[in-house]
């Protein structure tokens, strides 16, 4: 049984789940990754969504960006804000998914998650918010990816002190996140045609192993689950 417990860990089985799908069924894996991604970013966006209400908060994106917080540190996953309004726009110049899909030659597959979950997330949190991704690094040539809210201000003292007062409540574990990666991967090809999402995880999690048991040990890892940003 896989244990997961890393930001690394997260990027690597999105890669090898995507890469599965395509070796499995090549006739349909765009459409098949595309609902996979797709359903695992509602789903992660209803989340938030359920713990903000529950909170009694509104669903803006003060509370979209300080409930849906992930760990990460701030030499892995760089971001800058271009604009705070009238059309919120940030970039990402550094990124730890794109690091280790790169270090496994897994880019091809792994950016197939950039293309959908960001814009299923903010869906599934609030539908009437727009988000546009008109860059991506890896494709096209782009070194960044940009994101842009259309007719959306953002007050980052908002964001901030919302994160203050949730003290990291409902953060979830990297090994969480990526349990949840699996689950909604199985659940979205089963419901396909029974038993794929079955045959696709379990390719996926023996290839996962094997690139673990390979690798040498290093300490401190690549990131853990110190640093809530």
């Amino acid at each position: 049984m896989c244990t997961f417990s890393c930001q690394r860990h997260h990027a690597l089985l999105a890669a090898l789940l995507y890469r599965e799908i395509e070796r499995v069924c090549p006739a349909d894996c765009r459409r098949l990754t595309e609902r996979v991604v797709t359903d695992y970013g509602l789903d992660r966006g209803r989340i938030a969504r359920e713990n903000t209400l529950k909170m009694g908060d509104s669903l803006d994106i003060h509370n979209y960006k300080a409930y849906k917080s992930l760990r990460t540190t701030d030499d892995e996953f760089v971001e800058e804000v271009l604009s705070y309004g009238p059309d919120l726009t940030t970039e990402v110049s550094r990124c730890c998914w794109i690091d280790v899909w790169r270090q496994y030659g897994l880019l091809e597959y792994g950016k197939r998650y950039c293309l959908y979950c960001d814009k299923a997330m903010m869906r599934g949190y609030n539908p009437a918010i727009t988000l546009e991704i008109p860059a991506l690094m890896g494709r096209d040539g782009s070194t960044v990816c940009r994101f842009v809210w259309p007719g959306v201000t953002l007050c980052p003292e908002r964001v901030a002190a919302k994160k203050e007062q949730l003290q990291g409540r409902f953060v979830m574990s990297w090994g969480q996140l990526t349990d949840h990666l699996l689950h909604c991967a199985k659940q979205s090809l089963n419901s396909e045609e029974p038993g794929l999402g079955d045959v696709v995880a379990a390719r996926a999690l023996r290839a996962f192993v094997e690139i673990e048991n390979s690798r040498p040990y290093e300490k401190g890892g690549f990131i853990n689950d110190s640093g809530d940003r």
